[in-house]
Protein backbone atom coordinates (compact mmCIF):
# COMPACT_ATOMS: atom_id res chain seq x y z
CA UNK A 1 0.00 0.00 0.00
CA UNK A 2 1.45 3.50 -0.94
CA UNK A 3 1.20 6.20 1.30
CA UNK A 4 0.84 9.21 0.05
CA UNK A 5 1.92 12.08 1.85
CA UNK A 6 1.48 15.06 -0.41
CA UNK A 7 -1.29 15.64 -3.53
CA UNK A 8 -0.74 19.16 -5.73
CA UNK A 9 -3.21 22.00 -5.31
CA UNK A 10 -4.41 22.21 -9.09
CA UNK A 11 -5.35 25.80 -8.35
CA UNK A 12 -1.77 26.52 -7.33
CA UNK A 13 0.16 29.02 -9.01
CA UNK A 14 2.92 26.02 -10.08
CA UNK A 15 0.37 23.49 -11.44
CA UNK A 16 -0.35 23.75 -15.39
CA UNK A 17 -3.21 22.23 -15.60
CA UNK A 18 -5.66 20.21 -13.81
CA UNK A 19 -5.27 17.09 -15.09
CA UNK A 20 -1.33 17.56 -13.32
CA UNK A 21 -1.59 15.55 -9.82
CA UNK A 22 1.73 15.13 -8.07
CA UNK A 23 2.10 12.65 -5.34
CA UNK A 24 5.14 11.94 -3.12
CA UNK A 25 5.69 8.49 -1.32
CA UNK A 26 6.36 8.90 2.48
CA UNK A 27 9.12 6.30 3.08
CA UNK A 28 10.56 6.73 -0.73
CA UNK A 29 10.41 10.27 -0.57
CA UNK A 30 12.46 10.63 3.11
CA UNK A 31 15.46 8.81 1.10
CA UNK A 32 15.15 9.62 -2.61
CA UNK A 33 12.98 13.40 -2.73
CA UNK A 34 11.21 11.78 -5.90
CA UNK A 35 7.93 13.40 -7.11
CA UNK A 36 5.65 11.79 -8.92
CA UNK A 37 4.31 13.73 -11.75
CA UNK A 38 0.84 11.85 -13.15
CA UNK A 39 -0.36 13.33 -16.62
CA UNK A 40 -3.60 11.79 -18.49
CA UNK A 41 -3.26 11.92 -22.26
CA UNK A 42 -7.05 12.40 -23.50
CA UNK A 43 -6.08 12.26 -27.75
CA UNK A 44 -2.85 12.36 -29.48
CA UNK A 45 -2.02 15.64 -29.37
CA UNK A 46 -2.01 15.89 -25.72
CA UNK A 47 1.77 14.39 -26.06
CA UNK A 48 3.44 17.57 -27.08
CA UNK A 49 1.17 19.31 -24.67
CA UNK A 50 2.59 16.98 -22.05
CA UNK A 51 6.42 17.17 -22.73
CA UNK A 52 5.78 20.68 -22.61
CA UNK A 53 3.50 20.71 -18.85
CA UNK A 54 6.61 18.50 -17.25
CA UNK A 55 9.41 20.81 -18.35
CA UNK A 56 7.93 23.81 -17.27
CA UNK A 57 6.98 21.85 -14.11
CA UNK A 58 10.10 20.69 -13.26
CA UNK A 59 11.64 23.89 -12.95
CA UNK A 60 8.85 25.84 -11.31
CA UNK A 61 8.27 22.49 -8.68
CA UNK A 62 12.33 21.57 -8.17
CA UNK A 63 13.74 25.24 -8.34
CA UNK A 64 11.16 26.34 -5.83
CA UNK A 65 11.96 23.83 -2.54
CA UNK A 66 14.47 21.71 -0.55
CA UNK A 67 11.58 18.55 -0.70
CA UNK A 68 12.30 16.92 -4.45
CA UNK A 69 15.60 15.86 -6.03
CA UNK A 70 14.18 14.01 -9.22
CA UNK A 71 10.91 14.02 -11.08
CA UNK A 72 9.06 10.68 -11.82
CA UNK A 73 6.76 10.86 -14.81
CA UNK A 74 3.60 8.47 -15.23
CA UNK A 75 1.18 9.13 -18.27
CA UNK A 76 -1.86 7.84 -19.08
CA UNK A 77 -2.88 7.38 -22.43
CA UNK A 78 -6.63 7.10 -22.94
CA UNK A 79 -5.92 7.53 -26.82
CA UNK A 80 -4.01 4.51 -26.84
CA UNK A 81 -1.35 6.86 -29.28
CA UNK A 82 1.53 4.16 -28.81
CA UNK A 83 3.24 5.84 -32.15
CA UNK A 84 3.83 8.96 -29.53
CA UNK A 85 5.26 6.56 -26.43
CA UNK A 86 8.69 6.65 -27.68
CA UNK A 87 9.22 10.21 -28.36
CA UNK A 88 7.73 12.00 -25.74
CA UNK A 89 9.39 9.32 -23.41
CA UNK A 90 12.66 10.05 -24.57
CA UNK A 91 11.92 14.21 -24.73
CA UNK A 92 11.08 13.93 -20.72
CA UNK A 93 14.06 11.65 -20.47
CA UNK A 94 16.15 14.54 -21.67
CA UNK A 95 15.09 16.71 -19.16
CA UNK A 96 17.21 17.27 -16.36
CA UNK A 97 16.17 15.58 -13.27
CA UNK A 98 13.23 13.37 -14.59
CA UNK A 99 14.65 10.06 -13.88
CA UNK A 100 12.03 7.99 -15.57
CA UNK A 101 9.10 7.91 -17.81
CA UNK A 102 6.09 5.13 -17.37
CA UNK A 103 3.32 5.52 -20.23
CA UNK A 104 0.27 2.73 -19.93
CA UNK A 105 -1.77 2.91 -22.83
CA UNK A 106 -5.98 2.09 -22.14
CA UNK A 107 -6.41 -1.02 -22.66
CA UNK A 108 -7.79 -1.98 -26.15
CA UNK A 109 -10.97 -3.61 -25.09
CA UNK A 110 -12.11 -0.89 -23.13
CA UNK A 111 -13.97 1.71 -25.94
CA UNK A 112 -12.60 4.91 -26.04
CA UNK A 113 -13.59 7.89 -23.86
CA UNK A 114 -16.34 9.17 -25.89
CA UNK A 115 -17.78 6.14 -26.52
CA UNK A 116 -18.29 4.53 -22.74
CA UNK A 117 -21.47 4.96 -21.10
Amino acid sequence: MVNVTGLEDPISPCATEVSAILVSHGTLTDRVRLLIEIKYARKASDFKDIEKQVMEDSVAYLANTDSYDKILVFIYDDSSSSEHHDTTRRALIGIENVTDVIIASRPGRIPPRNQRP
